[in-house]
């Protein structure tokens, strides 16, 4: 889960996929963050680790964890890494 491995979050089921950019508006899974089964239904809800969190605060949340994901995958690959 892209939330992290450390005991302050505690994760729950597989990894989903969640598309940053929803794949009828043209998103890829180069946008998709990889979030366990409980942080990916508490984004879709609001709820637990995104409560409180404005429209605005969640689009930022999102594009630094694309920018993470795409680096940690660019460098597992063996890639440059920007």
């Amino acid at each position: 889960c892209y939330l992290g491995t450390g005991t302050y979050y505690k994760h729950e089921g597989a990894i989903h996929a969640h598309h940053a950019i929803h794949r009828s508006q043209g998103g890829k899974d180069d946008v998709a963050i990889p979030l366990c089964w409980l942080h990916h239904a508490q984004w879709h809800n609001h709820g637990g680790v995104f409560l409180g969190l404005s429209r605005l605060e969640r689009f930022a949340w999102a594009q630094q964890a694309i920018a993470a994901t795409q680096r940690a995958w660019a460098a597992s690959r063996g890639e440059a890494v920007a």
